[in-house]
């Protein structure tokens, strides 16, 4: 999934920089796909030590190293601007009608509420100043207090609920179905994820503009499945990525066989 998130921003984003920060250094990748994913050159490694990262914010202890992700995701964005995506999101289409004329750009998940997974911005967005204060001041070590909890602040949890904030301009609210979460990680959402014909009918008719993949929900998930209807749903997937030109064809061999990786 890795490896299909960089490689979705290069063809549906026209990425020409993608910068990617561990906190582990380069030398200990030594995962293949990642290592495919570092020899790109579009894409920049940045390695972040640990000790750059605050322990705690106003004495609420930072309990998950997520939340370090969290505030690192705003201050680049905040800086550079650009797109935000996590690791298990991947571009299904072309994604330059959101950028124009739109300071920033988030979408709603299956619940209504706004989601942190893929999010777009300029620099010095009025949207990423009011996220950042927002998820500081209401930091309460609590798993998603700096991300999906914030973003609710801003926009409200309800699906046709309009932005509480009156200060954001010029920022496009996608709704579910449309923008980067066609999945919800509910028991129903993940039986969309895992059938051969709603997935199918995501990539051909829903079309969302990026999918949101994989947790340890879908992981349970895909445990509960037969190795045949595993095996089945994989060669959908396949088809539905290779249909829209987001893989080469030699990617297949691979995807198929996720026990045996191509020679670097």
């Amino acid at each position: 999934l890795f490896w299909l998130s960089v490689r979705s921003g290069v063809v549906f984003a026209r990425a020409t920089t993608i910068n990617i920060f561990s906190t582990m250094v380069r030398e200990d990748l030594t995962n293949c796909w990642v290592r495919r994913v570092l020899a790109m050159p579009v894409v920049k490694f940045h390695y972040m030590p640990w000790h750059l990262f605050p322990k705690s914010i106003h004495q609420h202890r930072i309990s998950f190293f997520q939340h370090h992700s969290d505030w690192l995701r705003l201050a680049v964005l905040w800086r550079f601007g650009g797109i935000y995506m996590d690791t298990d999101s991947i571009l299904a289409k072309p994604i330059a009608p959101l950028l124009a004329n739109q300071h920033a750009v988030v979408s709603r998940q299956a619940t209504g509420r706004p989601g942190n997974g893929m999010f777009i911005a300029q620099p010095k967005s009025c949207f990423i100043c009011l996220y950042s204060r927002l998820a500081c001041n209401t930091f309460d070590s609590g798993w998603a207090t700096p991300s999906s909890v914030a973003l609710e602040m801003l926009f409200g949890g309800k699906k046709n609920a309009s932005m509480n904030s009156t200060m954001i301009t010029n920022v496009k609210v996608l709704n579910h179905g449309e923008g980067f979460f066609p999945f919800s990680w509910s028991n129903r959402g993940l039986d969309h994820l895992f059938n051969l014909t709603k997935i199918d009918a995501v990539f051909h008719k829903i079309h969302p503009y990026a999918l949101h993949m994989y947790n340890s929900v879908s992981k349970d998930k895909q445990s509960q499945l037969t190795d045949f209807s595993y095996l089945q749903a994989r060669k959908t997937f396949l088809s539905c990525l290779i249909m829209n030109k987001l893989v080469p064809k030699w990617f297949s061999k691979a995807f198929m066989d996720e026990d045996k990786c191509i020679s670097w």
